[in-house]
């Protein structure tokens, strides 16, 4: 790998659906904490692309996983924040089955 190799970081795409995560060979890193502690902006920060991954300031909004590929070497998945949840109860039982 190049030192280079975060920038070469692609969004992939976001669902709450298991049948839709993407199929591959690849190990993964889930950046998983407490709502709006800063996952998104960690791979934003880490990949110094300010608009990869969606970010908001009010708790809660991400409700599903988003998945980036690193230069075809690893997946980082982006989860829903725990701890706040301004969801339905069938929604919140959706994140649990992730």
């Amino acid at each position: 790998m190049n030192d280079n190799f975060l920038k070469n970081t692609n969004y992939l795409l976001t669902t709450s659906q298991v049948e839709k995560f993407p199929e591959h060979e690849m190990k993964e890193i889930l950046l998983l904490g407490r709502s709006n502690v800063g996952k998104s902006t960690f791979i934003n920060t880490i990949t110094n692309n300010s608009k990869l991954a969606h970010i908001s300031s009010t708790p809660g909004k991400t409700k599903a996983l988003s998945f980036f590929n690193v230069d075809n070497s690893f997946m980082l998945v982006d989860a829903p924040g725990y701890g706040y949840a301004k969801v339905s109860k069938d929604q919140k039982w959706r994140h649990e089955k992730l």
